[in-house]
């Protein structure tokens, strides 16, 4: 993740993004030279969030991860989040309707976070987990919620990593079909449709995702595009009497 500018009191939170998005364990070294911060205040935030309970040190390793306080505000978000308590039973509808994997997505200032998900039963299927992060720089869930966050979160999104020429048009075109499709951008032979989920006034409130092996997708791509449309579509009703 390239490093942007924010406020002295914003770092700590950009070191613990990059703690829960890593796949192990960082050092304070590593986290100090990936964000491109002075060791001594990387060790500083560190410190503040070991004692809060956000971060914790792996034995006398020098290595930190999430800490116990994290599995208890996760606990919390999943027992009482209205998106994920309204978008599940739909989500489980299309999971069975669809045979495949669907994922609710929400997007932070610079990645797309999984935070429900219903596993297909096949055989051959795509896998993800609730907690999962990935870039808001490509791909079908990418280019839904850039295609209709707000504009000012969008342009800190654009800012911090690269994009092709025509960006603008490729979005554009997303807000007026309704819906993103990718084909292997993120993970190789994965296909993927995404739809905006729209509570009152049109605010984005998250993206449903549907994930498939590329043949499976393709071959029956127009039925698993209706089937994720005209749940997003239920999905967002719900949210806008709520």
């Amino acid at each position: 993740m390239p490093t942007p500018s924010c406020p002295m009191p914003e770092r700590a939170f950009l070191i613990l993004q990059q703690i829960a998005a890593a796949p192990s364990a960082l050092t304070v070294r590593a986290l100090a030279a990936t964000l491109g911060m002075p060791l001594s205040s990387t060790y500083r935030h560190i410190a503040v969030l070991v004692r809060w309970g956000l971060v914790v040190e792996l034995g006398q390793s020098g290595r930190y991860t999430a800490g116990p306080l994290c599995l208890q505000l996760s606990m919390h978000f999943q027992d009482r989040n209205a998106l994920v308590l309204q978008s599940r039973p739909e989500m489980v509808r299309l999971a069975e309707s669809s045979g495949e994997t669907v994922a609710l997505m929400v997007a932070t200032h610079y990645q797309a976070i999984c935070i429900d998900m219903i596993e297909s039963r096949q055989t051959l299927r795509c896998a993800f987990a609730p907690g999962k992060g990935q870039p808001l720089s490509k791909g079908a869930t990418a280019m839904t919620l850039l295609a209709f966050m707000p504009e000012g979160q969008r342009q800190v999104a654009l800012d911090a990593y690269p994009h092709q020429g025509g960006e603008a048009a490729l979005l554009e075109t997303v807000r007026q079909q309704g819906y993103a499709e990718s084909d292997s951008m993120l993970d190789p032979g994965v296909w993927g449709v995404c739809a905006p989920l729209l509570a009152d006034g049109g605010r984005l409130a998250g993206a449903l995702t549907l994930m498939a092996p590329s043949g499976r997708g393709n071959q029956d791509r127009e039925r698993l595009i209706s089937l994720t449309l005209r749940a997003a579509g239920r999905i967002s009703a719900a949210l806008t009497v709520d």
